[in-house]
């Protein structure tokens, strides 16, 4: 039997100045194909998610050798260099230019530097964190759906019965 708080964790990424760059479903879709990539490579077991305009919340296991200093750089390199391509190819310059760096290591920056997480240690503090990813977009500031299950970046409706596409989801309950 495993047991999916062996290596789960609570991990928040903001996009530089919380500015709203995730409102597209071609830009959304490449988070999600990212995600799909790590949970199909098995480096994580993705539990629930929610994207939101300017952030993401993953509830994950890491897998293997995978840490959390290994999938952050990846998966936030990776979608930055997408997304900037995104825009570069749809001539979206001057909402480029939002993203200009000060570092001298990189043009633009996507993602804030300091991403946050949360070591996952029992099954209480999973479910609240659940809990808070699924009712992220009904939040007063958001009002983005009318119910978890309606906002179709997250994982709620994998819970719900509902149909959802994310089959790469893993139930932190199984056996």
């Amino acid at each position: 039997m495993y047991s999916a708080l062996t290596d789960t964790w609570f991990f928040t990424a903001s996009i530089d100045n919380w500015q709203r760059l995730l409102y597209r479903e071609e830009r959304i879709n490449i988070l999600l194909n990212s995600l799909r990539y790590f949970c199909g490579n098995k480096r994580i077991l993705l539990h629930a998610f929610v994207i939101m305009p300017n952030h993401i919340h993953l509830l994950l296991t890491l897998c293997g050798e995978e840490t959390p200093t290994t999938f952050q750089r990846d998966i936030l390199k990776f979608t930055s260099h997408k997304l900037i391509g995104l825009l570069i190819n749809n001539d979206r310059q001057d909402e480029l230019n939002n993203y200009i760096s000060t570092q001298k290591d990189r043009i633009y920056q996507i993602w804030e530097r300091r991403s946050k997480w949360i070591k996952i240690d029992n099954m209480l503090i999973l479910q609240q964190k659940m809990n808070y990813i699924h009712s992220n977009p009904l939040q007063e500031r958001w009002k983005l759906a009318g119910s978890p299950e309606a906002y179709p970046w997250s994982s709620a409706a994998y819970y719900s019965g509902d149909s959802s596409p994310f089959d790469f989801l893993t139930d932190p309950d199984y056996e």
